[in-house]
């Protein structure tokens, strides 16, 4: 890929899953194993097109308002897609960064949670429009922690 080592590569994963997917599977005792597969994949690829390092997005926090589509239903309580979403981030800032024990790019967390969520954890209704897409303030805030992420790389 021309020019690999002067991009931030930024992969994104996971909203899907936590509204739709993971709720239950947390509820049926899942570890969320799938999280260092997945970082490692991610590695692999980005080792392919030999770059230093990339990072992975941890999924938007659930909104309170959100609009439901019958292809991606909200699955569960707002309170167990909230405790979703913290396990998934946590797992997330555990596996990725100059610690995450692998050789090869170095991954780590882009986290824009503590900007796009309200005290209680929640999305903020004025970053977003449907409680899954940012709006023009939300992508404001993206914007900064892009330009976070990168003064730590």
């Amino acid at each position: 890929v021309p020019g690999n080592r002067e991009v931030l590569w930024i992969f994104s994963a996971g909203e899907i899953d936590l509204r739709c997917h993971l709720v239950p599977r947390i509820a049926e005792g899942a570890d969320l194993g799938f999280v260092k597969q997945y970082i490692e994949k991610v590695r692999g690829l980005v080792d392919q097109f030999n770059a230093s390092c990339a990072a992975v997005s941890v999924p938007t926090p659930p909104a309170v308002d959100l609009v439901d589509t019958d292809g991606f239903p909200v699955v569960g309580t707002l309170e167990e897609r909230l405790a979703a979403h913290r396990l998934m981030r946590k797992r997330m800032l555990e596996e990725t960064g100059t610690t995450s024990g692998s050789t090869g790019a170095v991954i780590y967390a882009f986290d824009a949670t503590d900007r796009m969520s309200n005290e209680d954890g929640y999305y903020r209704p004025e970053v977003t429009e449907d409680g899954v897409h940012p709006n023009d303030a939300g992508r404001a805030e993206i914007r900064a922690a892009v330009t976070e992420l990168r003064a730590r790389i």
